[in-house]
């Protein structure tokens, strides 16, 4: 059968779509596409019910696909899509397009059908469609109007060949050497590496477009966030707010008399089908499930379903939802959570970890942070006074004016869970020796320590190796009935213990893998550097000033305590004084 006398069918998944699907085919089929395969799961709605009347005057199979779903919920939607392009039948069909039930094929003329611009693309596999984001809607409103504010978007959507050895994805149909046209069929000039973008300017219509209804209205908005995602988040995670009115973008008119005979023409389908009270059955579920988001962020999210929501909820101005807005922020800047193991154990990798998916981390603040805590326990004072907006703390810990070290994170651990009982604590440790080995290659710690306590370097790191395992045992003693302790053994847990345990708990970081940050090691390198210019310029000064030459190898001896000659020549150099004296 010659091309242009087969048919072109449509692919699309459908999930509660009973209020938009009845618009959806028959706007398509106006523009003369001729067949559907329909994948319907996870549905509570009229969706079946409806698709199956339609199927009684159009060519509409209707799949069952909640198995295929389960099989492999993040890949449903390709999987779908090419499970139609395998059974495609080249002789009857000589197209699939692939699209989502809120993307209408639309021609600029409102006139060209498929058929029309297919006979002219036979030297092409794959034909690519930008999007045009639909921007002037109303509640419930039908998808075209005289004019029509739209702005045209790099994503495309994408009718393939049968037979042309393609794989569908969700924007674009990928294989070997295939031929990619845009509307105007003339080459695609792609705008990623992913061929999911074609360029294009934002603010002229493309001579073909896909209308993508991605806000609808706001309470329409707000409704959709709560169908989920295929891997089983309750709510909608890729939507980034409502849009806004702006200059972008263009108006697209259609005449009169065209707009009045297409909408004759739906008009007529749902009054043959009987569809009046289905789809108002169809529009009172969307509106339920609005309600019932309303009521999921009343009755209490996580601090992760809070941070999608208050991006996806960006610009809704909705009475309502504003008071949602106040809920979830609250929930977001109640969270807290506290890395408790002692410094020199991935500290600074914890830190940077949540700074760089976004919260509000402090790391030591050069000691400040420690003291302000044990300021406010001594005032009375809620603990985080001060940093009320912060979200993540981590080395708590400073020097007293007697260089005395103290620990916030060891003193404070249970009052900080009980001042802040929604708080997640992160106890993290390594092999001892190598944790004590780290602190005495921090420049003057070791040293700082022996000045303030009186104690032999030796007796130092015992008592360090005493507290480090009393602390350890004291947080895990406390925490045993507790379920907000996160532990971290660095040596024996993989990378991404930290990733799962946060996400157990309604945290889900960007980042599964904890970052490595080894602030220690370049800093001993550079700190090393300086120390010996100071130990160099001693000695260059002990020929001529040996007071001079004194004081300065008594400060490389205590920024480098074990360094054997610096020791070595600053007994030298005191005795030599103590002679000269």
């Amino acid at each position: 059968m010659p091309a242009h006398n087969k048919k072109v069918k449509i692919v699309a998944i459908a999930k509660d779509e009973a209020r938009y699907i009845v618009e959806w085919i028959y706007h398509h089929v106006y523009f003369g596409f001729d067949a559907f395969d329909i994948y319907v799961n996870n549905t509570s709605d009229g969706t079946v019910a409806i698709l199956t009347r339609l199927a009684e005057k159009f060519d509409i199979n209707i799949i069952m696909a909640d198995d295929l779903y389960r099989s492999a919920p993040a890949n449903f939607q390709t999987n779908a899509y090419n499970q139609s392009l395998q059974q495609a039948d080249s002789d009857e069909f000589s197209h699939l397009a692939f699209l989502d039930i809120d993307e209408f094929w639309t021609p600029k003329d409102f006139s060209t059908g498929i058929h029309e611009l297919l006979a002219e693309a036979d030297n092409y596999d794959v034909l690519l469609f930008n999007w045009a984001i639909h921007r002037s809607e109303t509640e419930f409103s039908r998808c075209f109007s005289q004019v029509n504010a739209l702005i045209t978007d790099h994503h495309v959507k994408s009718i393939a060949k049968v037979g042309c050895q393609a794989r569908a994805g969700i924007h674009n149909a990928y294989g070997a050497n295939l031929a990619y046209a845009n509307s105007d069929l003339e080459p695609a000039v792609f705008a990623d590496d992913v061929k999911a973008k074609i360029k294009a300017e934002h603010h002229l219509a493309p001579n073909v477009f896909v209308v993508h209804r991605l806000y609808r209205s706001q309470i329409e908005y707000v409704s959709m966030l709560g169908r989920g995602r295929p891997r089983g988040d309750r709510f909608k995670s890729n939507r980034t707010g409502y849009y806004l009115n702006n200059d972008h973008g263009y108006q697209f008119t259609v005449s009169p008399d065209k707009l009045e005979t297409y909408y004759i023409g739906y008009e007529a389908l749902i009054e043959e089908c009987a569809l009046e009270a289905m789809l108002a059955d169809a529009q009172q579920f969307v509106m339920q499930r609005y309600h019932n988001l309303v009521k999921s962020i009343q009755h209490g999210v996580t601090y992760t379903e809070a941070k999608v929501l208050l991006r996806a909820l960006k610009n809704i101005s909705l009475p309502e939802i504003s008071g949602m807005i106040t809920l979830l922020n609250e929930k977001v800047n109640q969270m807290k959570i506290f890395q408790i193991g002692f410094n020199k154990a991935a500290t600074a990798s914890i830190y940077h970890y949540f700074k760089n998916d976004g919260f509000k981390a402090l790391h030591w603040e050069g000691g400040n942070l420690s003291k302000t805590i044990k300021s406010n326990f001594e005032k009375g004072l809620p603990l985080l006074t001060g940093y009320e907006d912060f979200q993540v703390f981590t080395d708590m810990e400073h020097r007293e004016e007697d260089q005395t070290a103290f620990y916030s994170a060891e003193q404070y651990f249970k009052e900080l869970d009980q001042q802040y009982p929604d708080s997640i604590f992160i106890l993290n440790y390594r092999d001892v020796d190598k944790w004590v080995q780290s602190r005495q290659n921090h420049p003057g710690y070791l040293q700082k320590t022996v000045n303030s306590t009186g104690m032999t370097p030796a007796e130092v790191v015992e008592e360090w190796k005493r507290n480090y395992s009393r602390h350890i045992e004291a947080v895990k003693q406390y925490f045993k009935d507790k379920s907000n302790l996160i532990v971290i053994d660095l040596d024996q847990d993989d990378s991404q213990k930290l990733y799962r345990e946060l996400t157990e708990r309604g945290i889900e970081l960007s980042q599964k893998e904890l970052p490595h940050t080894h602030k220690t090691k370049p800093a001993v390198s550079e700190q090393n550097k300086h120390i010996d210019a100071v130990r160099d310029a001693a000695l260059f000064f002990a020929q001529d000033n040996i007071e001079v030459a004194y004081m300065l190898m008594k400060v490389a001896h205590e920024l480098r305590p074990q360094g054997a000659v610096i020791a070595q020549k600053l007994n030298e150099f005191e005795a030599k004084l103590a002679a000269d004296d």
